[in-house]
């Protein structure tokens, strides 16, 4: 594999301590939710990775908040679950159009008064119900359900479970199936995975089954659906780790494979996904190296559908100071990295990882000439492949006399010879023989009756005559199928070529030489 990554362009948009931070698209632009605050920005991004000016600003509590968590509620109503004042666990709702001008808030709910709500984070359950995990003074795992009406007007909480009474760090939670959820954690310095029931109504049930997938897990946690029942995580034990698991509709949990994706404890990490591959999902990962001064990388790799890591690529270095980080794919191989930078200023870069496979890696078999040559009616193409050179040839036959193509008439179906004036002489199906030769058949014998003929003469009479009278190929037939066999020869060779490219180079011969 070979990778070409750049940054394509980047802009500060905070110069104060920003934090824990989140990127999310709105409509046509996307939001920023960061800092102390906390605080809500929007920019307008391109598909090429061209960064727009600010569009908004808006802070969301007048008084202290940080490490937000935005979901979006209906339409252009969104909400954000905060730590805010003493600690206390809040909740605010605030507009953001389509073109990312945004209202004022509209309304703020503190759904835990004890403190130490750290790192929490929001999903929606159903309807207007919505699931809130987080950490609570006690450092249990705690979630609550509350209620947000469509207008962001109302809040209310609805219930509340401890699911974890040790030491909880780094909480996630992702909807499965119907009522079925997963919660992702670090209790102590180990890394669980549970999963429980929220009824649709915001009640919470009780936990199905907790898997291990890491022993001695540290800093921080990400969770994500990969593809149908397949979910990753990715954290750092040693160095940065990523894992693969399934998880049933019932809340079955089986792990599946385990990787690095860095040669560096890892931090502050974030990943989506790119796109299909196959039968693969491509995921891009951003993070910190905890160990080399905090530099900021983005990498890419696969992973199969059955759950099987691949390698990842060589990263992309991103900053030399990187914390917090929040990444979302764009469009193709371009991705949006928001994060942290030295003295706290926040940042987003955005950046292509594009992917090529060389095939062959030697690259003194790969293509090294084309030409193109017309003798005497032929066009042909010859092509360099180091020392081995491979040769299409194009006819043009209009220039080219035709072949002259007997006819074949079975015994049967021919005249009787007539000889003078007199009547037809019946056939006795035989010839003169010469006295030393022995007598031989005219009806070859695949057409004597009861004879079974082998593989390669099974064509009937019907068949071979239909053959026979088949008029030779237009020149259009000729050079399509030609041309069809060099882009598919190309298409062999060079792999890596965007799709569509050969279908071009095919049409493109067709019509020269149509």
């Amino acid at each position: 594999m070979t990778v070409i990554s750049s940054i394509l362009d980047s802009f500060e948009f905070s110069t104060s301590l920003s934090r824990r931070m989140s990127i999310i698209k709105t409509g046509n632009v996307y939001a920023i939710f960061y800092g102390f605050g906390p605080v809500v920005k929007t920019f307008s991004i391109g598909t090429d990775g061209i960064i727009g000016a600010e569009i908004d600003s808006e802070t969301l509590d007048a008084v202290f908040g940080t490490d937000p968590s935005p979901v979006n509620v209906v339409g252009n109503i969104y909400a954000a679950a905060y730590e805010g004042v003493g600690a206390d666990g809040w909740l605010s709702t605030i507009s953001i159009d389509d073109n990312g001008n945004m209202g004022s808030v509209i309304a703020s709910f503190e759904f835990d008064a004890a403190g130490s709500t750290n790192n929490s984070r929001i999903i929606p359950v159903s309807g207007n119900i919505y699931a809130i995990i987080y950490h609570d003074s006690n450092s249990d795992g705690n979630i609550r359900t509350v209620n947000i009406s469509d207008d962001g007007t109302s809040i209310s909480l609805v219930d509340t479970y401890i699911y974890n009474s040790g030491v909880v760090r780094g909480g996630n939670i992702l909807h499965i199936s119907g009522t079925t959820y997963a919660l992702a954690y670090r209790e102590g310095g180990v890394g669980y995975v549970t999963t429980i029931t929220i009824e649709n109504n915001g009640t919470i049930g009780a936990i199905l089954n907790t898997e291990e997938f890491s022993p001695s897990m540290d800093y921080d946690l990400e969770f994500m659906l990969i593809y149908n029942d397949l979910y990753s995580l990715i954290y750092t034990e040693i160095n940065a780790t990523i894992s693969t698991i399934t998880i049933s509709d019932a809340g079955v949990l089986t792990l599946v494979d385990k990787d690095t994706y860095a040669s560096t404890a890892g931090r502050h990490q974030s990943f989506d996904i790119v796109g299909r591959e196959g039968e693969n999902t491509r995921i891009v990962i951003s993070y910190a190296d905890a160990v080399n001064n905090g530099n900021g990388y983005a990498t890419t790799l696969l992973i199969s559908d059955d759950g099987i890591i691949g390698t990842s690529e060589s990263p992309l270095t991103l900053d030399t100071f990187f914390e917090w980080s929040s990444i979302v794919h764009l469009d193709g191989n371009i991705s949006a990295v928001v994060y942290e930078a030295a003295d706290g200023d926040g940042w987003i870069k955005t950046f292509s990882l594009s992917v090529y496979t060389i095939y062959p890696a030697d690259a003194q078999t790969r293509v090294t000439s084309i030409i193109h040559r017309y003798d005497r009616g032929i066009y042909n193409m010859e092509i360099g492949l180091g020392e081995v050179v491979a040769d299409f040839g194009f006819p043009n036959t209009a220039t080219i006399a035709k072949k002259s193509y007997a006819k074949f008439v079975p015994p049967e179906k021919r005249k009787p010879s007539i000889t003078g004036g007199g009547a037809p002489k019946p056939s006795t199906g035989k010839r003169k023989q010469r006295a030393s030769e022995p007598e031989r058949e005219v009806v070859p014998p695949y057409f004597k009756s009861g004879y079974t003929p082998p593989a390669q003469l099974s064509m009937t009479a019907r068949a071979i005559e239909a053959e026979q009278n088949r008029p030779p190929p237009s020149r259009v037939e000729q050079v399509t199928k030609a041309a069809t066999s060099y882009a598919g020869f190309l298409e062999k060779l060079i792999p890596f070529t965007p799709t569509g490219v050969f279908s071009k180079i095919k049409d493109t011969i067709t019509g020269l030489f149509k």
